[in-house]
């Protein structure tokens, strides 16, 4: 039974800050007195649709009201991945529930499970499992009732949308049901970790409990190999392959053996069995496992050196690289395709660059941290910052190093200046152009880094910079103070003349032409905002996480609450060309 809440809070928006800016619409209230209306100054009609053209085309659909007498459980508002579509539940008393898919009101229930309804992804597909009383459940989907089992959950739609399956049970026994399907009734589905589509969504696979033993049931047919317990089912990415975790064996002492079950065939047993890790190309799995106390790593059924620890494997994005991390005798090495590392005290976190040329890691020697790119040492320091990224092309690297005297960006192995903190940095999209935040010494506000070019403006807090998609812009939200923030668009601040409390994190179209986002002025009353200008029309708030959406470069939609929260509106806006960006990123 799902909590009660007695009161809908509309849940604001986005990271830590947001802003808007004024509509500058100029009336076009042109009456003069003592004139009659033929005498009256006339616009000429070049004019009047240059005027028309200049300003954002905004268009509302409500896409529902609350019924009356019901509030909405906040938790249970969900959105279509499209955005053009919200459904929640909603009760009037303890045994009167709904669920609201836009206009459209299910069946009084009594109860809703907790986390529904759910949408499908990338299909506006939506469904739920709720109450038609204490004995009964319903499975919905799409608004049609699929089966009213005794108890049903974990509702599971695939990747892609296409599918779904879940858990129901009748009569003390479990099934699932399969796209409207049912399947085969067992003593018990175990789901954790043991329920899942693969990522094209064109096979599934579940484990079952029979004859006290497990199996694995994949595509609808039961293997012929049973186990003491199964776990850990996976797919390849292109859904040609699958394995899984068997426990053959559990003794009193608790002592067990597992093996790992590789499309339908089982390997070698051991005392256990860590993660199971398919490469990108699904031609390769990896695992760790324990083997008389000692750990190693067994790659496509090949079992490497054992050693007193081993991590778990990295697989490059090309797959043609693997790499891992071992400790023997109190030292730690990598080994990147069969080739070994020097020595290190410790080892943390391993990376190989977007096109798979590249690697790097952090490695500690006594009291110094080193970043170790393509075998090579850079900049050491004293303390760790996980910060480490390779640029969008790979051609470039930055980390973050501190130090007894601070803190400092490495750009390229050049370290950068000293500064009390740093913040995340960020790459543009054509990896020409680095960005982050910082505080100069004896100082407590924040400035941007741009390409080592220290800003004169000092912040209270900065947001995350954001690049155009062409990398021809910047945009980030910035504190003035505690009740202002103000959107910085190639350095230039909107919005500084308005008391804005909270900015949304900006999107730019794209072709980088405009940016938009969400501006709150005041509780209940927030806005939509286009390089700096406010468009007419004033919301009560937008969803947690809720994101603007451009259909095209010119057009945008993303979803609003009316003030009071019982409305949802879908917006879409039209941009006007005239209102494209005219400043330029500097570096």
């Amino acid at each position: 039974m799902p909590k009660k809440m007695r009161t809908f809070y509309i849940i604001l928006i986005l990271n830590f800050i947001a802003s808007t800016m004024v509509f500058a619409g100029a009336s076009d209230d042109q009456s003069l007195l003592g004139l009659e209306e033929s005498d009256k100054p006339q616009k000429p009609a070049g004019m009047q649709a240059m005027r028309q053209n200049t300003q954002p085309n905004v268009r509302e659909t409500l896409l529902g009201k609350l019924p009356k007498g019901y509030q909405i459980i906040p938790d249970s508002i969900k959105m279509s991945p499209d955005l053009r579509d919200v459904a929640y539940a909603a009760y009037s008393d303890e045994t009167h529930n709904i669920i609201q898919f836009n206009n459209q009101t299910s069946p009084i229930y009594y109860a809703v499970q907790p986390n529904y309804p759910i949408f499908s992804p990338e299909k506006n597909r939506y469904a739920y499992i709720a109450y038609k009383n204490k004995d009964k459940v319903a499975i919905v989907v799409d608004g049609q009732t699929i089966d009213t089992p005794d108890n049903a959950g974990n509702f599971l739609f695939s990747p892609n949308g296409a599918r779904y399956a879940c858990r129901a049970q009748k009569n003390n026994q479990q099934y699932t049901i399969v796209d409207g399907i049912p399947g085969p009734t067992y003593k018990g589905i175990p789901i954790k970790d043991n329920f899942a589509f693969s990522d094209e969504g064109e096979r599934f696979i579940y484990v079952a409990l029979k004859n006290d033993s497990c199996v694995a049931v994949v595509d609808g047919r039961e293997e012929t190999s049973a186990f003491n317990f199964i776990t850990s089912v996976r797919f390849s990415m292109d859904s040609t392959q699958y394995a899984y975790k068997a426990r053959t064996e559990k003794k009193a002492n608790g002592a067990e053996k597992w093996c790992v079950v590789q499309n339908g065939k089982a390997g070698k047993i051991y005392d256990r069995i860590f993660d199971l890790i398919f490469s990108y190309d699904s031609k390769h799995l990896a695992y760790t496992v324990i083997n008389n106390k000692k750990l190693m790593l067994v790659f496509d059924g090949r079992e490497m050196e054992p050693y007193d620890i081993v991590g778990l494997p990295v697989f490059s994005f090309d797959s043609k690289s693997f790499a891992y991390a071992y400790s023997e005798n109190k030292k730690w090495y990598i080994i990147i395709n069969d080739e070994k590392s020097s020595a290190f005290d410790q080892i943390y976190k391993f990376y190989f660059s977007p096109d798979s040329k590249r690697s790097a890691f952090f490695a500690r020697t006594s009291d110094e941290w080193d970043c170790i790119v393509d075998g090579k040492k850079s900049v050491s320091f004293d303390k760790m910052v996980e910060t480490f990224k390779f640029s969008p092309d790979s051609t470039r690297y930055v980390y973050a190093g501190v130090n007894e005297d601070g803190s400092q960006m490495i750009v390229d192995g050049i370290p950068g200046s000293v500064y009390k903190s740093v913040g995340e940095p960020y790459f543009s999209p054509d990896s020409k152009t680095l960005v982050y935040r910082a505080i100069r010494p004896e100082e407590n506000k924040w400035i941007t880094v741009l390409d080592n070019r220290e800003s004169k403006k000092r912040y209270n807090g900065i947001g995350k910079y954001e690049f155009s998609p062409d990398s021809r812009h910047l945009a980030f939200p910035a504190f003035i103070s505690i009740n202002q923030t103000v959107m910085v668009v190639d350095g230039n601040e909107e919005c500084a003349d308005k008391n804005y409390k909270i900015l949304g994190d900006p999107t730019f179209s794209p072709n980088g032409n405009y940016i938009v986002y969400h501006a709150m002025a005041a509780p209940e009353n927030w806005h939509l905002v286009i390089n700096g200008q406010v468009l007419p029309g004033a919301y009560g708030g937008f969803m947690k996480g809720t994101p603007i959406i451009f259909d095209s470069p010119t057009h945008f939609h993303t979803l609003g609450v009316k003030a009071g929260g019982e409305e949802f509106v879908l917006i879409d806006v039209d941009i006007p060309e005239t209102l494209k960006l005219t400043s330029e990123l500097k570096s």
